[in-house]
């Protein structure tokens, strides 16, 4: 079977489509699909990240017209007989759809939003809040397969077996910092500065991506901090959130991994996109959030901090409610059993 998935990653939009379709692509590959990449040579892009995992990558280059996108994306597809185009982008909708509906056999969409039709054959959304679920009655077609809830969460399986060894936070000790995989609003220095405001000696790991705007003060912070460490563009997040006792984040598809292996968190939202999740998290009380990252101050992410470290019983209830959101069943395969035809 032969799979594209269209997707992008920038500094701006941030990495977590991606690292999600590339955990979708590694399981279809297992089962026998031949999976291609297309995306846009958009700046913070992942064209090389995915390439190197092994999957041919198509790049195109950046517009922000969607017709001109889908023209670019369908002269990869016409040479190919394609089974499945899978999307997960935020800036497509049914009108890209339906231009490259007639180079493809079928069409799948990864989406959280709910605020645009999609002309698609199999709809997935995990989201936390599932308020919204209802929505794509009058936004997908009628006959479209909807795979909604946390059960079809896309994550790695390290998370599942990282899982099998996390237990409930009871106490605030050990701070795992991660802001994504492009920071683009500079969160990470604000939350080491804040650290330094906190009465209490806390171990930190840091991670950061590659070329990130303040790697040098960040690792210099690090070796100035004999309990910290700064971890560049890393394969083992699940083994630091498994060992930390709370995070500090942004609410992307990060939320959802802490939240897998009971890690609370504090979050500062630094995309409007993220807005949707943050909210449902909140409401679900497994994280604590501090709102958009251009009114969250120093002192601000320091109380919080202070807070977690002085009500280590609030910590133990946003811990087991994060756990109780996730099966430990890994339903990957049954997300590429209804791609691959199966019922």
């Amino acid at each position: 079977m032969n799979i594209v998935i269209r997707t992008d990653a920038s500094r701006q939009i941030g990495s977590g489509h991606v690292m999600r379709c590339l955990t979708l692509a590694e399981q279809l590959e297992k089962q026998g699909a031949t999976v291609t990449f297309i995306c846009s040579r958009l700046r913070g892009h992942l064209i090389e990240t995915v390439r190197a995992r092994g999957f041919r990558c198509e790049s195109l280059t950046p517009t922000y017209h969607w017709l001109e996108d889908a023209r670019s994306t369908k002269a990869v597809l016409r040479n190919e007989t394609i089974d499945w185009v899978i999307i997960d982008h935020y800036s497509i909708d049914a009108k890209w759809e339906r231009e490259v509906r007639p180079f493809t056999k079928k069409i799948m969409v990864i989406d959280d939003l709910a605020n645009r039709e999609h002309d698609c054959d199999l709809l997935l959304d995990y989201q936390i809040d599932s308020s919204h679920h209802y929505e794509y009655e009058s936004l997908i077609p009628k006959d479209a397969i909807k795979l909604l809830g946390t059960k079809f969460l896309l994550i790695r399986p390290e998370f599942y077996q990282a899982r099998k060894q996390s237990k409930v936070r009871k106490g605030a000790l050990h701070l795992l910092v991660s802001m994504g995989g492009t920071d683009p609003t500079g969160e990470t220095l604000k939350v080491l500065q804040a650290v330094d405001q906190v009465n209490q000696s806390i171990d930190v790991d840091v991670v950061i991506g590659h070329n990130h705007p303040h790697q040098r003060q960040i690792e210099a912070w690090c070796d100035q901090h004999m309990n910290a460490t700064c971890h560049i563009a890393i394969h083992y997040m699940a083994d630091l959130m498994q060992a930390a006792d709370f995070a500090i984040g942004a609410g992307g598809t990060s939320t959802y991994e802490r939240a897998f292996l009971g890690l609370p968190a504090i979050v500062i939202e630094t995309a409007s996109n993220q807005t949707g999740v943050i909210q449902g998290a909140e409401s679900l009380g497994i994280i604590h959030a501090l709102g958009a990252s251009e009114t969250v101050t120093i002192s601000t992410i320091a109380q919080a901090i202070e807070n977690f470290i002085q009500d280590p019983g609030s910590l133990q209830r946003m811990s087991e409610s994060a756990f109780s959101l996730f099966p430990e069943k890994n339903h990957l395969e049954d997300i590429t059993k209804w791609i691959l035809g199966g019922d």
